[in-house]
């Protein structure tokens, strides 16, 4: 009978948490009811999609000693948005340069890069900029087709409602998730309404 009781004990305590548990949803994906069937079109003209190849559903808010985080999660297009990026270690860590973002917006399933830029990457080299603890940088965008030109980028598209996320790929140290992410990134999700 002993043997048995720890058994039993567990099968209870499954029993009486399972009605207060629910599911959690893990993925890192908006809710199916926020996602949209709208493609993003190609930039026109002289724009280049600024691509980073991450398109996975899950990129932390912090990792690699910096964390990243917005003054908003709900906007309407127009509306301006501050993103900080902040080393949250005792020491000091470098990062790429503060041009080394983008805006993905989340369609059939995946997240796709909005921003192009006329001069490509300019910005997105092997620059090393050290942070002191508690610093970074920290953007202030407006969402209109003009709010990321201090940047020199463009949407390519004229961002629609959806969900949407800022994410920075210019950490230079390893991270938690290297090994489920190409790049040290960080990103803040936010969702624009009509």
């Amino acid at each position: 009978m002993f043997e048995k009781a720890p058994l039993v004990i567990a099968i209870a305590l499954v029993v009486t948490t399972a009605g207060c548990l629910g599911v959690v949803d893990s993925s890192g994906s908006p809710s199916a009811e926020t996602t949209t069937t709208d493609r993003i079109t190609d930039c026109t003209g002289d724009l280049e999609r600024l691509d980073i190849g991450i398109t996975t559903d899950f990129l932390p808010q912090q990792d690699a000693n910096f964390t990243i985080e917005a003054n908003r999660t709900t906007l309407t297009r127009g509306d301006s948005l501050e993103i900080t990026l902040r080393n949250v270690d005792d020491e000091s860590h470098g990062t790429g340069t503060e041009r080394m973002f983008v805006l993905q917006r989340y369609v059939d399933g995946e997240w796709q890069t909005v921003l192009g830029a006329q001069e490509g990457r300019t910005g997105w080299n092997a620059t090393l900029v050290t942070h002191e603890p508690g610093s970074g940088y920290t953007w202030t965008v407006r969402l209109t087709d003009n709010g990321f030109s201090e940047w020199g980028y463009e949407p390519c598209t004229s961002m629609p409602p959806g969900e949407y996320r800022f994410v920075y790929h210019g950490l230079v140290e390893s991270g938690t998730y290297d090994g489920e992410i190409p790049d040290p990134s960080v990103a803040v999700e936010f969702r624009i309404v009509p």
